[in-house]
């Protein structure tokens, strides 16, 4: 074997594809140069993309079956002086595939050398991959298939790269937070979910307030500085939307998803901490929306027999309701202007943007006055914070883009998911043909920001509260009731009269909160996913929008 400072030749002739090569290491890249003319003229396979390196069966009877079937469709024979490696390659659409090139030597000790060449100088990436991962399975998640795409699509992945797995399927709702937070977590490297969103976000919220009680740190203060878990999370898109894995891999694909589980690839997820009167209500990874997409969730609650489709009869519903809503929302803007709303660039693999962030700032409250609104003005308040007060169609706040295949346009396409920041979009009072065309924005690919009656600020945290209606003499109309539940939180009942309503629910990242005032803190890549972030894609679908 003769090494240079620029290539390693790691073997004189092989056989690929019945070709003769000779392969050699260089530049990051298991090469194979052509020896004959009739052979491609040249084949490279990045190191950190190959997956595993396995010798050829020769014996037994799934060898006997291989040859008969490789001789039966003219494909090179698996000899025992063979070797398969299988590395990952990704494809114009954006997904990642699983490729296995099958290389065959003249002798056992040259396939033995090659094989401990190829695993010698990958193991510098193959250390930084997981060995050890929980698997979490929500067979009831929107499509219903969740164990069959587990085993189709993610089980051979794993089993290649050589990841212990120890698989739990659920039987009821929460068990996925009772895993995480009650299972020793003691030499796993990782979570993954395999269901849609509300997997995801059951997962991450177990994960978040386990480690900050281990941490001793109050839940309840929305000013406490989180610490990040230890652990990072996978996510195996089988539900209806996977907003998550869309725009953290760009496709909603679980064999990109478990290609790039297996090969550590990471990124960091901004994180939204939400109280009502200094108390947790939830963590949010995606989305939070008031008025529409509140109603429209609060809604569906109707129409559990439906299944998904309560969320279309919901929102049409809804729609055709057209309510607004008073409130106030105080902000804290985004002080980096190199990064805005209105980018065209959007966030992707290798994110300059989110690159340089990743450590998260506690914020300064300050004295925010939210007596004495007025209508739809603007004003500065103490440490930078502005308010707006007004009537709203729509108060959404996307920490991520929430592309999808439904929602090709997104709420906020050109959101980040690392930038320690959320988009709030407030869409103003409009007439059902203008909030048609918002909505039509976001599911059909076009700007939704981009419209007279939307506005949008980067911001770091935000509050919202409702302010009252006023009669026509003056007096304050009554802006629901106040009940207490069961464990002592104080919950509004909306009761919503007329195109003006009182006050209307949150739907935070699908689940619905009946408290109307609350309080959000943005974490800065407080939570790691195992992806490597969206990918410049090809085209996508599209259909009518709901975050559920």
């Amino acid at each position: 074997m003769a090494a240079t400072a620029e290539m390693t030749d790691l073997m004189e002739s092989v056989k690929l594809a019945g070709k003769q090569y000779r392969v050699s290491i260089r530049d990051d890249n298991l090469n194979f140069t052509p020896l004959t003319e009739d052979a491609q003229p040249f084949l490279h396979i990045p190191l950190k993309n190959i997956l595993a390196v396995k010798t050829c069966e020769s014996t037994g009877k799934r060898a006997s079956l291989a040859r008969k079937f490789s001789a039966r469709n003219g494909l090179e024979i698996p000899l025992p002086h063979s070797l398969k490696v299988y590395s990952t390659k990704i494809s114009r659409s954006g997904k990642w595939k699983l490729c296995k090139h099958c290389i065959v030597c003249s002798s056992q000790q040259q396939t033995q050398s090659l094989l401990e060449n190829i695993t010698s100088v990958i193991q510098k990436y193959v250390s930084l991959r997981p060995k050890h991962l929980m698997v979490i399975i929500n067979p009831r998640g929107g499509r219903l298939k969740g164990e069959k795409i587990y085993q189709k699509y993610v089980a051979n992945v794993f089993n290649l790269a050589e990841i212990k797995t120890d698989v739990f399927v659920t039987k009821y709702q929460e068990q996925a937070r009772e895993l995480v937070m009650e299972r020793d977590l003691s030499g796993y490297d990782g979570i993954v979910g395999v269901g849609g969103d509300g997997t995801v976000h059951e997962i991450v919220n177990a994960l978040l307030k386990r480690t900050q009680n281990e941490a001793d740190l109050d839940l309840d203060d929305p000013e406490v500085k989180l610490i990040r878990p230890k652990f990072k999370v996978g996510i195996i898109p089988a539900g209806s939307t996977d907003v998550i894995a869309f725009d953290t891999t760009g496709v909603n694909d679980p064999v990109t998803s478990a290609v790039q589980i297996a090969q550590g690839f990471s990124v960091g997820l901004d994180v939204c901490s939400v109280h009502h009167n200094n108390y947790l209500l939830r963590y949010t990874l995606s989305f939070l929306g008031y008025g529409f997409f509140g109603d429209v969730v609060k809604e569906s609650e109707n129409y559990r027999w439906m299944g998904t489709n309560r969320y279309g009869l919901a929102g049409l519903l809804r729609y055709l309701g057209n309510r607004s809503y008073h409130g106030t929302v105080s902000y804290l803007p985004n002080d980096d202007h190199s990064h805005t709303p209105w980018d065209s660039e959007m966030c992707k693999a290798g994110c300059s943007v989110c690159k340089d962030k990743g450590e998260y700032i506690p914020l300064e409250s300050g004295d925010v006055n939210l007596d004495e609104p007025d209508q739809n003005i603007t004003v500065k308040v103490s440490n930078q914070w502005e308010m707006k007060h007004g009537e709203f169609n729509a108060i959404n706040a996307a920490i991520l883009s929430c592309t999808s295949l439904k929602a090709p346009g997104g709420v906020s396409p050109a959101a980040h998911l690392g930038n320690g920041c959320v988009d709030l979009v407030l869409v103003k009072r409009c007439s059902r043909l203008q909030y048609l065309r918002y909505l039509l924005r976001i599911s059909l690919n076009g700007n939704p920001l981009d419209l007279d009656y939307v506005e949008v600020h980067r911001v770091k945290a935000f509050k919202f509260q409702t302010t009252p209606l006023l009669s026509a003499s003056g007096s304050a109309i009554e802006q629901g009731n106040e009940a207490m539940s069961a464990n002592g939180e104080t919950v509004y009942i909306p009761r919503r009269q007329a195109s003006v309503s009182s006050t209307s629910s949150w739907n935070l990242d699908g689940e619905i909160s009946d408290q109307p005032d609350i309080d959000v803190r943005v974490h800065c890549q407080l939570i790691q996913v195992f992806a490597r972030g969206p990918e410049i894609t090809e085209g996508t679908g599209s259909g009518l929008l709901c975050f559920h």
